[in-house]
């Protein structure tokens, strides 16, 4: 990821962004505050590739893919965000609160609750088209 002359500042109202004075702008600073969708903007993305073991039964492909795909929606709707984050590349985004790794945990979460309810959704439909003898 690139962030081009865009910068992050904690406080204690939050994460501020700025970015650089455009020519013939109007301000004080050399600085300019800006809304998370403008800091967003600026960041860019570059390819990203998941590997999955091809060895896993279906149920667990599907959850290790819903748990990567949770990773690539955290990055690509918070951009900004996921570029300032100072994670442990060892960790691979699950550092101790880090933003992208609970939202990989809850899609993963997500997919095994939706699972088992179609599962059983699947076990009463066929409950009811069984042949009573």
């Amino acid at each position: 990821m690139t962030a081009c002359g865009l910068q992050q500042n904690v406080t204690e109202s939050g994460i501020e962004f700025s970015r650089g004075k455009k020519s013939g702008e109007e301000t004080t600073s050399d600085r300019v505050a800006i809304d998370e969708k403008e800091a967003n903007s600026l960041v860019k993305m570059g390819d990203a590739t998941i590997t999955i073991h091809a060895g896993l039964d279906s149920k667990e492909f599907g959850k290790v893919l819903a748990h990567e795909m949770g990773h690539g929606a955290y990055r690509l709707n918070n951009k900004a965000k996921a570029f300032f984050y100072p994670a442990d590349p060892n960790k691979k985004g699950h550092d101790k609160g880090n933003p992208d790794g609970e939202a990989a945990t809850n899609a993963g979460l997500q997919y095994n609750s939706n699972y088992k309810a179609a599962k059983r959704s699947l076990e009463e439909e066929k409950k009811k088209t069984k042949p009573k003898q």
